[in-house]
């Protein structure tokens, strides 16, 4: 993941772009939409939002839900 928490991978002829759905902001957007603009292999193009699992951070626990 390169230290991110948003990334994009390709399997055969599917390029899958993972999106982290608590940190939805201008440089996650902007590299999305780099994505999808310079897309130029494979057949499909899947989007998945996912949420961390865990989190150091004091806002983020299992109390803040």
């Amino acid at each position: 993941m390169n230290g991110t928490d948003y990334y994009a991978f390709r399997k055969n002829n599917v390029h899958f772009l993972m999106l982290d759905s608590d940190g939805m902001d201008r440089k996650q957007i902007a590299w999305l939409e780099s994505e999808l603009q310079n897309r130029n292999e494979g057949d499909w193009t899947i989007c998945c939002v996912h949420r961390p699992l865990y989190s150091a951070a004091a806002t983020h626990g299992a109390d803040s839900r």
